[in-house]
């Protein structure tokens, strides 16, 4: 069999330059690599950082009571209903589902998978990101969705939101109990 030799030019290439000289000459011996600076990276702050309120990040407007209305509120009036609106349809199928588990041991047989999955799904997102900025700000989602509408909307529109808000949060955090409460007194 014959072996490979490399071209000469390679060869004396290697031989006229050596070894780098942060590296050792012999192949056993390692060097770590030179230490590198670290560099400092600075992000721009937003301006609602620069306030006190804990949950000032989370405001969706600028409404800082200085009388100028933006209309960022009647943006947010739409999202906000259809988010509650998916949210509350999913919890509600969510403790059908539940219910059918007590009831006979296995889940709806008219409802399927997929979307059973899909609403379970979105359940826990929503029940997770309501028990979230409980912790974080110490308010529920209807609360800041009253702030982020603030006083672009209407007063109807925005308590209609809110209520949605509020139904669409506690009916998630009741499916996740009843998901509990479910596995556990199933008929196996």
């Amino acid at each position: 069999m014959r072996r490979y030799a490399a071209p000469a030019a390679v060869l004396s290439t290697a031989v006229a330059f050596g070894p780098p000289p942060s590296r050792p000459t012999r192949w056993h011996q390692s060097v770590p690599p030179p230490a590198r600076k670290a560099r400092a990276i600075h992000w721009p702050r937003p301006a609602a950082a620069a306030t006190s309120d804990a949950s000032a990040a989370l405001r969706l407007n600028n409404n800082e009571g200085d009388g100028q209305d933006n209309g960022a509120g009647n943006i947010l009036i739409f999202p906000a209903t259809a988010l509650s609106t998916t949210a509350t349809l999913a919890a509600t199928t969510t403790l059908w589902s539940e219910y059918a588990v007590l009831r006979t041991g296995c889940g709806p047989s008219s409802l399927p998978d997929a979307i059973e999955r899909g609403c379970y799904l979105v359940v826990l997102a929503v029940a997770g990101i309501s028990v979230f900025l409980r912790i974080v700000t110490g308010e529920g989602v209807a609360s800041l969705a009253a702030r982020s509408i603030g006083s672009s909307g209407s007063g109807s529109e925005r308590d209609a939101v809110v209520l949605q808000c509020r139904v669409a949060e506690w009916t998630s955090l009741l499916a996740v109990l009843g998901a509990f409460v479910a596995l556990q007194y199933r008929d196996v």
